[in-house]
């Protein structure tokens, strides 16, 4: 039998749903996803961790396959509020459904929902804090839940993986705050040696296998609470390796560096959104991200190399006095971005000694 659900956000508005997936309650931050596909890498994102998900676009799950036909791996956001989920099964011969998935993986998801008017709350009062719940809610009881209950998960600090001894390329460390597959795919592609390292190793632990280049990797986190992560990102940055900083890396690295990371009222989630190398391209991005530097506050050595189109804030920094960069959107490259991979070519070029003229 189908059961209702409500979704109660901080600002005392309420939506009727039906409950699909798991049936239970969820109190997390709201964000919405602006994306039209990548369905799939919507529920498994690391940067989602813990947050609760609406995207803009009506239907959902239509194509939850990755580049190669696999189904979602596990789920890491904490809901799932949709206008029509596409509950079809997830591989042409399964019988699994993307309603089983969630409930499987313990996600709870309402849809029938107007989530145009919940974009449209977002869009007005800045992310909020939400509910979802499957009784009639006591709204005044839940908003004064929502403004205690602020949930911030910790970075990811996944498992260490040893490098392709194969490879003939640059032995790159990640400092996994967060990986996405795609990152360490992509990088094998340009031909590099990849270990992964927990991302509360040492900057001793990951100088400690000599290696070539270092990335911290993006992921979920309140950047200004990572005070450990950012002195490894210093010690790594002083030592003279070159560095790159994805997402989450990219503003722990600012902050190592002394500028200021501020709160977006509201974050960039989804993809297509556009941003300028100011050295001349224009490019379409994948991003997942509630903070953004301040370019105001930038040390003298550091330069914003990228902006966003649509509201000027700062997507890309270099640092002129030490080999490394930073990219606020995902390196990754999807099938529909291809300019993205450059980044990673960029980085490659950094290891070998190459900086561009300023």
């Amino acid at each position: 039998m189908e059961k209702a659900g409500y979704l109660v956000l901080q600002n005392g508005r309420v939506f009727k749903g039906r409950s699909v997936g798991a049936h239970k309650n969820a109190v997390s931050r709201l964000l919405f996803f602006t994306g039209m596909t990548g369905f799939g890498e919507v529920l498994t994102d690391p940067g989602y961790k813990g947050m609760m998900v609406v995207p803009s676009f009506p239907m959902f799950g239509a194509r939850m396959m990755d580049e190669y036909g696999h189904p979602p791996q596990k789920p890491l956001l904490s809901a799932l509020i949709v206008r029509d989920l596409q509950n079809e099964s997830l591989l042409p011969d399964g019988p699994e459904t993307l309603g089983r998935y969630l409930a499987e993986h313990g996600i709870p998801c309402l849809t029938d929902v107007d989530t145009r008017a919940v974009v449209k709350a977002i869009r007005t009062s800045g992310e909020m804090n939400a509910a979802l719940v499957h009784d009639e809610p006591n709204v005044t009881e839940t908003i004064r839940l929502l403004s205690e209950h602020i949930v911030w998960p910790e970075p990811e600090c996944g498992d260490a993986v040893q490098a392709d001894e194969q490879a003939d390329g640059p032995r790159v460390v990640i400092l996994d705050c967060g990986t996405r597959a795609e990152l360490m795919r992509d990088l094998k592609r340009c031909g590099c040696k990849v270990t992964v390292m927990p991302a509360d190793a040492s900057a001793k632990d990951a100088l400690a296998v000599h290696p070539d280049g270092v990335i911290l990797s993006g992921g979920p986190g309140l950047p200004a609470s990572c005070t450990s992560y950012i002195k490894t990102a210093y010690d790594i940055a002083s030592s003279g390796v070159p560095m790159m900083g994805v997402g989450l890396g990219h503003l722990l690295l600012a902050l190592a560096m002394g500028a200021q990371v501020n709160e977006m009222r509201c974050g960039h989630h989804g993809a297509a959104l556009p941003v300028q190398d100011l050295r001349g391209n224009v490019f379409l991005t994948l991003q997942n991200h509630f903070h953004a530097v301040d370019d105001l506050t930038l040390p003298p050595h550091a330069r914003v190399i990228h902006k966003n189109l649509n509201d000027g804030t700062c997507e890309g920094l270099e640092y002129l006095h030490i080999p490394a960069f930073s990219v606020q959107f995902y390196p990754e490259t999807p099938r529909s971005y291809p300019c993205v991979s450059n980044v990673l070519w960029h980085f490659t070029d950094l290891i070998r000694g190459y900086r561009p003229c300023r």
